[in-house]
């Protein structure tokens, strides 16, 4: 017969090994570099469920994974640009974003890299996010972090033409815009933020960039006309990456360690509890529950429980981590400064 004292001890034994309950256990896992070491900084990378990888960077070639990243074959796309920012529609047809001597070039593929058509953007600033509503419409955005200079684009052709809409006022000098995305045939966010300048002397130099609060924009008829959500950041907050599941269920992330999330479209925000103050550079949401975030000083966090709690995940750098895509909670890739190229290794 057990004494209430050792019935105590082994039900906070049982408590204590039991996996988070109730609810779903925790995600748990590391990042780990599984690439032959570079100094070259990569940009941007997209996993898909069948196994194709796309990782983007500097030198202008794209390296692509048909085997979720066990063995790989290098695209070049354009050796004197950065590609910084990329869009799949599917595993084989994508957008590619190069740039070089302050121009942007974009890079059209429907066979999976093997071959581009190239597209040039009139626009100096730098393109932060592309994103689709089906395989002919979609918005561009562009942006800097120091001026708040940006604008929109929009194709109808798939890519192969882009134009400035005249609706959308959001787009002039002092507001920058970092990402956006699309849900169904019709839902569009992004998100940016403001920038003041201030003069500090006579100096070609002496300009003082002062970031202000970002916002979140939506549109709900293809990107006709914007309406502006509270993420519920401060006013020094800029965001600068947004991920929807669906129509309700959306992530924002952004500078001091910021991330909220949505169940209504947006029309109220969830300031989360990360635990970090640097900057999350980019969020990959794989459920209402599960998303992954990354961001400076080597930071990867993750959330099984729709941002109640974060977990944070080693990476074994501290380079900036730029971007985050998963296939499903098993098979994940991120991509940095310093030739960071690291895969998840998932703890069972």
């Amino acid at each position: 017969m057990r004494t209430p004292a050792v019935a105590a001890l082994l039900l906070l034994a049982l408590l204590v090994a039991a996996p988070d309950a109730p609810g779903r256990p925790r995600l748990r896992g590391r990042f780990a570099a599984f690439l032959p070491e570079t100094d070259v900084s990569m940009y941007g990378a997209r996993a898909f469920p069948g196994g194709t990888v796309y990782l983007c960077g500097r030198e202008g070639s794209l390296a692509r994974s048909r085997d979720g990243g066990k063995s790989w074959d290098v695209k070049e796309v354009r050796p004197d640009a950065v590609l910084r920012v990329m869009c799949w529609i599917d595993e084989n047809r994508g957008i590619v974003v190069a740039r070089s001597r302050g121009r942007n070039t974009l890079f059209l593929t429907r066979d999976g890299g093997n071959t581009f058509s190239a597209v040039t953007l009139a626009t100096e600033e730098p393109v932060r996010g592309l994103a689709f509503l089906d395989a002919r419409n979609g918005w561009l955005v562009t942006g800097s972090e120091k001026t708040g200079d940006g604008a929109w684009f929009r194709t109808t052709d798939g890519g192969r033409t882009w134009a400035r809409p005249k609706s959308v006022a959001y787009g002039i000098p002092g507001r920058a815009l970092l990402a956006v995305t699309a849900v169904g045939k019709t839902r569009l966010w992004a998100v940016g933020g403001r920038v003041k300048v201030h003069l500090v002397g006579r100096a070609a130099n002496s300009l003082l960039y002062q970031k202000k609060k970002g916002s979140v924009l939506h549109s709900d008829d293809g990107g006709r006309t914007w309406d502006t959500q509270d993420a519920g950041n401060a006013a020094d907050v800029f965001l600068t990456d947004v991920e929807f599941l669906d129509e309700k269920v959306g992530f924002v992330v952004g500078s001091q360690g910021f991330a909220a999330r949505t169940t209504d479209g947006g029309r109220t925000w969830k300031k989360l509890a990360t635990g970090v103050t640097a900057k999350l550079r980019a969020v990959d949401a794989l459920s209402p529950d599960v998303a992954f975030c990354v961001g400076e000083k080597g930071t990867a966090l993750v959330t099984s429980d729709g941002g109640k709690t974060f977990t944070k995940l080693a990476t074994g750098t501290t380079a900036a981590i730029h971007d985050v895509s998963f296939a499903d909670e098993n098979h994940g890739f991120a991509v940095g400064s310093k030739g960071t190229i690291l895969r998840f290794v998932r703890d069972w």
